[in-house]
C-alpha cells in the first residue's frame, strides 16, 4: 500500500515538472518574439547576433605578459638567424680561401719586377712577397 503511495507521489511530482518546464519554455518563447519584434529583423537576423556574442565569449584574451613573452621569442628567433647567417657565412669564406677555390689573379703595375711566378714582385727599390 505504501509502495503504491510513493509512486503516485513521484508521479505527481513529476506532472508538476513537466508542467514548470512548460510554462518555462513558453516565456522564453515569448521573450525572443518580443525582442525579434522590437528589432525589426527577421529571425535569422537576431540567430546570428547570437552566434557572434557566443563567438566573442568564447574567445580568450592573451594577456600583456603573453604578448611581451611572444614578441621576445620573434626577436630571440631572428637574432639567431642573423647570427648563424654570419658564422655560416665567415666558415664558408674561411674554407675557400685555404682550398684556393677562390680565383686570385696577381697583377703588379707595368714598371714593377716579377720573380718566382708573381710571388715577389720589386717595385721602386722595394721587394714585396706575397704570403700564403
Amino acid at each position: 500500500m505504501e509502495k503504491r503511495k510513493m509512486e503516485s507521489d513521484v508521479d505527481e511530482l513529476n506532472r508538476e515538472l513537466i508542467e514548470e518546464i512548460r510554462a518555462l519554455d513558453t516565456e522564453e518563447d515569448g521573450k525572443q518574439d518580443d525582442h525579434r519584434q522590437s528589432s525589426g529583423g527577421h529571425g535569422k537576423h537576431s540567430k546570428r547576433q547570437r552566434k557572434k556574442q557566443k563567438r566573442k565569449a568564447n574567445r580568450k584574451k592573451i594577456g600583456p605578459f603573453k604578448v611581451f613573452i611572444i614578441i621576445l621569442c620573434i626577436i630571440l628567433i631572428l637574432l639567431l638567424v642573423v647570427v648563424g647567417a654570419f658564422f655560416i657565412l665567415r666558415a664558408n669564406g674561411k674554407k675557400q680561401l685555404k682550398e684556393g677555390s677562390i680565383d686570385e689573379t696577381i697583377s703588379a703595375p707595368e714598371e714593377a719586377e716579377i720573380e718566382e711566378d708573381g710571388k715577389t714582385i720589386i717595385y721602386k727599390g722595394e721587394r714585396y712577397c706575397y704570403n700564403e
